[in-house]
């Protein structure tokens, strides 16, 4: 039975933990794209993969608040979510060879997101930010949003069920031609007897020998002295 996103298998749990977590890195990632172009800091280290020879600037985290108001900062958590999203969408590519073919399509628009804008990110670096990749960039990542979001949905809709009577056969309708069985219906007094006894059943005393007036039935030991 297929799913309503039209896969035939449900996708593995790594896959849809993986998703969570690019989810995760991706939310960051955006907040920390707003403090590099609120601060400006791409306007500073415009060298990749090292930021002016040197992995961690000195500059950096000289104070609790760094994280928030730095340029160097800033800048050097925006490469690393970068860095670590670009690894995960390489899991995400593995991981996708087993998932349903619905998935597999949504995973590869995510992991082609993140090249483009892992690629439009490096070039307005090195560029000295210039205003349309600047701006493509951060069209990017709404798209890329967009991506991660659906392809969670997907695999949302393809994982296994955890209720096991929701995935149980009804019963077939019956055949034509074939005689259904007659049902009994439970009264309110308790269930219904199919046998209901006559007045020839009540046994050797009853009496009729002659016909009785109307409502009025004789029986052994009726007429005995009280």
């Amino acid at each position: 039975m297929q799913t309503e996103s039209g896969a035939s298998e449900p996708a593995s749990p790594a896959l849809r933990i993986t998703l969570r977590g690019v989810l995760v890195l991706l939310a960051v990632q955006i907040v920390y794209g707003a403090f590099t172009a609120g601060l400006h800091a791409g306007l500073g280290y415009n060298t990749f993969p090292k930021m002016n020879g040197v992995w961690v600037p000195p500059e950096a985290f000289t104070r609790w608040t760094s994280v928030l108001d730095d340029r160097t900062t800033v800048q050097l958590v925006h490469r690393a979510v970068g860095a670590t999203l670009a690894v995960a969408s390489l899991a995400i590519a593995v991981l996708a060879r087993q998932a349903p073919r619905a998935v597999r399509r949504a995973l590869g628009v995510v992991v082609a997101a993140v090249v483009a804008q892992l690629t439009l990110g490096i070039a307005t670096l090195l560029l000295f930010v210039p205003i349309p990749l600047a701006a493509a960039h951060q069209l990017g990542a709404v798209v890329l949003l967009l991506a991660v979001l659906r392809a969670t949905h997907l695999t949302r809709l393809a994982a296994p069920s955890a209720n096991p009577s929701a995935t149980m056969a009804r019963p077939e309708p019956d055949e034509p031609g074939e005689p259904t069985p007659p049902t009994v219906q439970p009264s309110e007094s308790g269930p219904v007897s199919p046998w209901r006894p006559t007045a020839d059943d009540l046994g050797a005393g009853a009496t009729s020998s002659g016909p009785s007036a109307p409502g009025s039935t004789s029986f052994e030991g009726s007429t005995s002295s009280r």
